[in-house]
């Protein structure tokens, strides 16, 4: 099995710093000799990954309370047609109703 060695002064042994890079807009994680301080590599400071699906999850609340607040309103409007409905439709009953009433008392 192989292992990495540092560049500089051949050491095995590594770590992991944070650091902000003059003029960066973002923060790195730098991999490094543990003994000379060497850089090796770098890594992103957040992980892209789970930050993207914070991200999806936020969409998915947004899309779904945005969804639930559409479906009440509709709900809302189907409710208050039907009820005029149901009133037109009572007012009809009554009105014939009287009429019937009115037809009855003159025979």
């Amino acid at each position: 099995m192989a292992y990495s060695k540092c560049p500089k002064c051949d050491n095995t042994y590594f770590e992991v710093t944070e650091n902000a890079p003059t003029k960066s807009n973002y923060k790195l994680l730098f991999v490094q000799c543990s003994k000379c301080g060497s850089v090796v590599g770098t890594m992103d400071f957040y992980n892209i990954g789970t930050l993207i699906g914070e991200l999806e999850k936020k969409v998915d609340n947004i899309s779904l309370s945005s969804s639930t607040s559409s479906i009440n309103n509709n709900l809302n409007i189907v409710n208050q047609n039907i009820a005029n409905l149901f009133n037109y439709v009572k007012s009809g009953f009554d009105r014939i109703e009287g009429a019937n009433k009115n037809k009855k008392d003159t025979d």
